[in-house]
């Protein structure tokens, strides 16, 4: 059995060997953020893992995807993946719990107001210009004035190729 113990918080409890952090948490009934009840679908149960790692399951490819490869040196971890393998102390950090589906009305809200403010300008962007059209709303949405373009050109190295500067 591991001792559980929450950075930023007096909670701390008894995790048995074999059960998932995030089991562990929510028995306990310290909120955390999950969507898909312990698949590793939604990656909102990320925690850090302070002290401990020892104690718990190998970080799998499932967690790599939702927390990419430097997880193993910073000890990100998704708490539904992390098994309770020893005996010991754990010392986690827990973020706050996020109410996803509100942040992401916000999104859809904004989202819906700039298209509505885009749709009122007036001028020829959308008047069937072709391609410099298309150009005026890309450079538009990305911030710069409606009628500047924008060109990227390959940078040339002088005095490179495969021999190196040889002169």
């Amino acid at each position: 059995m591991a001792r559980i113990k929450v950075r930023g918080s007096d909670v701390e409890f008894d995790a048995p060997t074999g059960t998932s952090l995030l089991a562990a948490l929510q028995a306990a009934g310290h909120p955390i953020s999950t969507s898909c009840g312990g698949r590793a679908v939604c990656g909102l149960c990320r925690i850090m893992v302070l002290s401990g790692r020892e104690l718990l399951s190998p970080i799998d490819a499932k967690e790599i995807t939702h927390l990419g490869n430097v997880a193993k040196v910073i000890g990100a971890r998704l708490a539904c993946q992390s098994q309770v393998t020893g005996d010991g102390e754990i010392e986690i950090d827990v973020p706050e719990v996020v109410d996803h589906t509100e942040r992401k009305r916000g999104q859809q809200l904004r989202r819906a107001s700039n298209a509505r403010a885009s749709s009122g300008r007036s001028g020829d962007a959308g008047r069937g210009r072709g391609a410099d059209a298309d150009a005026g709303r890309r450079a538009s949405s990305a911030g710069t004035p409606p009628g500047e373009r924008i060109e990227w050109r390959p940078r040339i190295l002088q005095g490179g190729g495969p021999q190196g500067s040889k002169r």
